[in-house]
């Protein structure tokens, strides 16, 4: 009644923080122009509050997946895509810990230190999706 029917007859309800619905009489199309834009707001947030819902969904999925490779794989090609890399690495060492780049060039101590150190959080977060 209040959103179909009154508005259609230039009845416009609004709701006051007291709890006191005040109505005012006003032009058919107005009114009904301000319920349609209410509806279209509404109908917008709720696809927004969907869209975050789907992206934080899928951030969750992601480091899911992330967690799921041990650190001793983490730096092969077939992960490059789940860490975000736009290329391989070459060799890796024992630990799997990447000794070149791709383009065969030997890594720098500080390259390393930081893979390294990569390699040691993406253990503890593998730890911590196991505990769960």
């Amino acid at each position: 009644l209040r959103d179909e029917s009154l508005p259609a007859l230039g009845v416009r309800i609004e709701d006051r923080p007291s709890g006191v619905a005040q109505f005012a009489i006003d032009e058919p199309q107005r009114v009904l122009a301000e319920a349609a834009r209410r509806r279209e707001a509404a109908a917008q947030a709720e696809a927004a509050k969907a869209a975050r819902a789907a992206d934080q969904a899928a951030r969750e999925a992601a480091e899911a997946a992330r967690a799921s490779v041990p650190p001793s794989e983490m730096f092969s090609p077939a992960h490059d895509g789940l860490f975000g890399r736009e290329s391989s690495y070459g060799a890796l060492d024992a630990e799997g810990i990447p000794l070149e780049d791709a383009t065969g060039e030997p890594l720098s101590k500080s390259q390393r230190k930081k893979l390294v150190k990569l390699a040691q959080k993406q253990a503890k977060l593998v730890e911590a999706a196991g505990r769960r």
